[in-house]
C-alpha cells in the first residue's frame, strides 16, 4: 500500500507512504541547492516549514502539518539532499501543524 499525502492546500508534494506510518517517507524531488527548516529539524511541538531552492532555480515552501487523522504530525525537515518529511503520531493529538503538549 501507498499513499500520496497533500498539503493543506491540496497540493501533491511528491510525498510517497508505504508500510508503518512512523517510518520515515521517501521523498520524490527533484535535485536542490538550498533546504533551510525554520523550527531547526525535526520538532513535533513548533510549526515550522522548510524552504529553498529547487536545482532549476525554482523556489519552494513546504509547511508542517496535521494529517487527515488530526493525531499524525507532517514534520517538514531538511536533508542534505533537500527537503523531506516525517509523520508522528502525536500522543495527545496534533493542532496547527504540532503536537499539542
Amino acid at each position: 500500500n501507498t499513499t500520496t499525502f497533500k498539503d493543506s492546500s491540496g497540493n501533491n508534494n511528491g510525498a510517497v507512504c508505504s508500510g508503518d506510518p512512523n517510518q520515515e517517507i521517501e521523498n520524490k524531488l527533484p535535485t536542490t541547492i538550498s533546504c533551510t527548516d525554520s523550527d531547526g529539524g525535526i520538532n513535533y511541538f513548533v510549526v515550522g516549514n522548510v524552504a529553498g531552492k529547487w536545482g532549476d532555480g525554482s523556489n519552494y515552501a513546504y509547511y508542517d502539518g496535521c494529517d487527515y487523522n488530526s493525531s499524525t504530525l507532517v514534520e517538514r525537515y531538511c536533508l542534505t539532499s533537500g527537503p523531506t518529511l516525517y509523520r508522528y503520531d502525536c500522543p495527545k493529538g496534533c493542532k496547527d501543524g504540532a503536537c499539542i503538549n
